[in-house]
């Protein structure tokens, strides 16, 4: 990698660098979460987010130096996820490997590694893990004392777990079987004490899930909506490739189409055959496609597609912030919130 195209990463992403992968060169950047101002392209705009380890990769393609496209890629790791699989490790939890190193996995692509010397690595799936620094090693175990207060902070009662750390708007207990979506409550509220329903992470997602009916009813009023704005896109002024993706999400998810080439339905018949099948969703993942329509304003068919896995939420990602620059303020706002929303489904998923 050329020291120019180096400076410009660690200056644009606002990230170190970290060493050289398979597939090029590995960056990263830790998010303590809170408010915060985003450059937008539109201005200056106040946010509110959890907090995540952001990891950037760069490669290069094509034989001429003077032509090579520089290929970026990005992990918004939440910070409960990342302390979580640390602890792991720590305990001896991980997949054990030659030499008593450990891995736990971050993401699809990212692995955390700990030596039996108790050092700290980072790779891709093939690629040899690149050592941690003495201060990335200091934040880990610092996330680590977090998860352990944050474990303290939680009593078990009536068959679920409970944090009286915070309430919902609505005045909510934060009780749920699912200790996990208690305890990332609980590690939020301590990394960032002002936390409130707008701050979006595991405790935003929760209130959606606590205070509002519409993941539970799917209300007719909310169906046609749904169904009516998607007719609003004409399939034939779409790419072929995300009509096939459309088509395949309604294929597995609803008994016959709704939308596409000569698909014809009224808006009662519509409404109902999204219904059955939406309804058919666990409620985690009904919750992550109302918080992806409502946040996103993505639609009906691309969440979908994502829930039924027709797309990955990288694929959402990228259809999704489409024309904004890598580095940009939208684009990272955008992939830390898609970061937590998959998360929620994770952890509310691991109780069924």
């Amino acid at each position: 990698m050329h020291n120019f195209t180096r400076q410009v990463i660690e200056s644009d992403f606002n990230v170190s660098f970290l060493g050289t992968m398979s597939q090029g060169s590995l960056f990263f950047g830790f998010r303590k979460g809170g408010t915060t101002y985003v450059d937008h392209s539109e201005g200056l705009f106040q946010i509110h987010t959890a907090g995540v380890w952001h990891f950037v990769s760069e490669s290069h393609h094509g034989s001429d130096d003077a032509f090579q496209q520089i290929a970026i890629q990005q992990w918004h790791i939440p910070r409960y996820r990342f302390a979580l699989a640390a602890h792991n490790l720590l305990n001896r939890e991980g997949v054990k490997l030659t030499g008593g190193s450990q891995y736990a996995r971050l993401s699809n692509e990212l692995q955390l590694y700990l030596s039996e010397q108790g050092t700290w690595s980072i790779a891709g799936k093939s690629d040899e893990p690149i050592p941690l620094t003495d201060a990335i090693s200091m934040q880990i175990n610092e996330e680590i004392r977090i998860l352990k207060q944050a474990r303290n902070e939680i009593k078990f009662t009536d068959e679920e777990y409970e944090y009286d750390g915070i309430l919902t708007p609505a005045g909510n207990a934060i009780r749920d079987r699912c200790l996990a979506v208690v305890e990332a409550i609980a590690f939020e509220k301590i990394t960032i004490p002002e936390l409130f329903a707008g701050n979006f992470g595991i405790f935003s997602a929760f209130c959606t899930f606590r205070d509002f009916d519409l993941a539970q009813e799917l209300p007719t009023e909310l169906m046609q909506e749904l169904f009516e704005a998607q007719l609003k896109a004409d399939p034939k002024e779409i790419d072929t490739g995300v009509v096939s993706l459309f088509m395949e999400a309604q294929n597995r998810l609803l008994k016959e189409p709704i939308w596409g080439e000569k698909v014809v339905v009224s808006v009662s018949q519509a409404s109902r055959i999204l219904y059955e099948g939406m309804i058919k969703l666990p409620i985690e993942k009904r919750v992550q496609f109302i918080l992806m329509n409502g946040m996103h304003n993505a639609g009906l068919l691309l969440p979908l597609a994502v829930l039924s896995g027709c797309a990955s939420y990288e694929e959402y990602c990228t259809h999704m912030t489409h024309g904004n620059q890598p580095d940009s303020g939208e684009e990272q706002e955008f992939r830390t919130e898609v970061a937590y929303i998959a998360l929620f489904g994770e952890l509310l998923h691991s109780m069924n």
